[in-house]
């Protein structure tokens, strides 16, 4: 019992900052936990009918999705944002998309070193709301800290997000590493294929990176080294599909053995340790969804992605990514239709 506990808490980090911030507005509370087949017996009877639910397409010109009350939404929307020891930097931002119908979780990764300029017409107004917000242009990554931190932060890199993916979003959720190391350490480590050899030393981060190639169990101190590793021959966006591979293998890893008490209170646990915008009651509502879909295959590379993006041309100054906005939103409707 002892160890399956362990293994919960592991997918509250990752797999429910992504699972639990793709939560409804249904508030089920405790009451998930002790009327598991009632709750279950509601998700099924959900109609096909894909103008019912809670999302509908906006054909008004937007590319986002609106919202309409109903029990049980069809689509669920949260970003899962990942935070340096710094506090200030998101190097980590994935957007999470619940099919609920088709009982998929769509990933969207959007690159830490896109350029976000606050001058463009689509941004502007979220740097008008925020008299925090001085800086003309920045990464991705840098939103957070240049809008204030904190929950107007979160909000505006939020709000950022959705503009550049057409998708409008309902919760986020902040985890940093510290958090991740206590986690993997507090389920005995997590097995994990190492795509190659990683080795760095930086003394100013107090970073020291040294991981063989191939499948092996990574304890809590190399579970952080691998998603901070950056040398790799693709860059960042090779960084991001081993992020993302590392969060599936966590997410399947917890649900293949699971109890829905058990998982709802692993759930509350580390709620606490996240910083978020999602309901504990939504949040255990969600927890028994994916618990009884827990024997599909919920996370897989067919519904993951990663926004298109180029390098900048620049003579000399930082470095960013840049994007077309009407290949991005293409994509990603691509995504979302399959």
């Amino acid at each position: 019992m002892v160890s399956i506990l362990k293994r919960y808490m592991l997918h509250i980090v990752f797999c429910v900052s992504a699972m639990v911030l793709l939560s409804s507005a249904t508030f089920f509370s405790i009451y998930a936990v002790n009327n598991e087949s009632k709750i279950i017996n509601e998700i099924e009877q959900i109609p096909d009918n894909p103008k019912q639910g809670n999302n509908e397409v906006d054909n008004s010109g937007g590319n986002g999705f609106v919202q309409t009350p109903a029990k049980l939404k069809k689509y669920e929307t949260g970003l899962l944002l990942g935070v340096d020891k710094s506090g200030s930097l998101t190097d980590v931002i994935m957007l999470f998309y619940l099919d609920v119908d088709a009982r998929k979780v769509k990933v969207i990764s959007i690159p830490r070193d896109i350029k976000i300029d606050f001058r463009k017409k689509e941004f502007r107004k979220i740097k008008q709301n925020n008299p925090n917000n001085n800086v003309l242009y920045c990464k991705l990554n840098e939103v957070y800290g240049y809008c204030g931190q904190g929950e107007q932060g979160l909000k505006d890199l939020q709000s950022v997000v959705s503009v550049i993916t057409g998708i409008d979003i309902n919760y986020y959720a902040t985890v940093n590493l510290d958090l991740l190391v206590e986690v993997v350490d507090t389920v005995g480590g997590v097995w994990f294929d190492v795509p190659q050899n990683m080795r760095y030393d930086d003394k100013y981060q107090d970073l020291y990176i040294n991981l063989k190639k191939g499948y092996q169990l990574l304890d809590g101190e190399k579970a952080e080294q691998l998603v901070r590793y950056r040398r790799y021959e693709w860059g960042d966006l090779q960084r991001i599909e081993v992020q993302r591979n590392f969060i599936s293998a966590l997410a399947r890893e917890v649900l293949e053995n699971s109890s829905l008490r058990e998982l709802s209170n692993v759930v509350t646990l580390a709620y606490d340790g996240m910083e978020t915008d999602i309901p504990l009651s939504v949040v255990l509502n969600y927890a028994t969804y994916f618990y009884n879909n827990r024997h599909l295959n919920l996370f897989t590379s067919m519904y993951m992605m990663t926004i298109p993006s180029f390098p900048e041309e620049s003579n000399d100054g930082p470095y960013f990514q840049a994007y077309d906005s009407e290949e991005v939103l293409d994509s990603v409707k691509r995504l979302i239709d399959k």
